[in-house]
């Protein structure tokens, strides 16, 4: 299969390209066909603009990029490839508990937060763990290569030393991990046999400004086996 790519400064070109690729029957009329879009806004103009230009806009699911990217994983590696298990929230939870047991802990690497946390009260505290779980959840997708030394045990900083706590915490593998699983299950021999029922048969992104390098790994190794537009 391929992975195309529709570049131009007009907007209206790009939606023409994209009520064509839509106007394209599937395979199977029962499949919804996934468009990733970055808003909500975008998701209804594109859903009035196909309407106008082909008359209805039907079955078709607008998605977010992580929760594409989670489907896909999922649909080829089963339970391993669920990324839900290191959202924000459940970040957040992971890492409320585990700042209860900083001061506890004999890593060297965890002072600055030790010293910070000794003087916080608990709305410091839960403000803390938010920001991390926000940071942790952004570092997972765009600084894959962080977190893949942090899961060998590196020793970098307290943020390695939190995230080294928490990871028996979180259900499932870090996504670098299914993301790897992932192009090592698409490059297997008989993947596409596999593939040709677990992935969609397309899917478009349309004006996504900044894709996450784990986004770009997962739909590059997709674009294998079905088209990516």
């Amino acid at each position: 299969m391929t992975l195309l790519i529709h570049r131009s400064n007009r907007l209206s070109r790009l939606l023409a390209a994209l009520a064509q690729a839509v106007a394209k029957p599937l395979v199977s009329p029962f499949e919804p066909l996934p468009i990733v879009v970055h808003s909500r806004g975008l998701e209804r103009y594109l859903a009035m603009h196909l309407a106008d230009a082909l008359g209805v806009c039907a079955n078709v699911e607008f998605l977010f990029p992580m929760p594409l990217v989670s489907r896909l994983t999922e649909r080829v590696l089963g339970e391993r490839g669920r990324l839900d298990g290191w959202s924000g929230d459940r970040l957040f939870w992971a890492i409320a508990g585990a700042l209860g047991g900083v001061s506890d802990a004999g890593d060297e690497a965890l002072e600055p937060l030790r010293a910070y946390l000794g003087e916080a009260d608990d709305r410091k505290a839960i403000a803390l763990a938010q920001r991390v779980a926000w940071l942790f959840e952004r570092y997972a997708s765009y600084r894959p290569e962080l977190v893949e030394r942090w899961q060998t045990g590196a020793s970098d900083g307290w943020e390695a030393a939190l995230w080294q706590m928490i990871a028996p915490r979180m259900g499932g593998e870090p996504p670098v991990s299914v993301a790897e699983a992932f192009e090592a299950a698409l490059v297997d021999a008989n993947a596409t046999a596999v593939c040709a029922d677990a992935l969609p048969e397309r899917v478009l992104v349309f004006s996504i400004g900044t894709l996450s390098p784990l986004a770009i790994r997962v739909l590059a190794a997709a674009g294998r086996h079905c088209e990516v537009t």
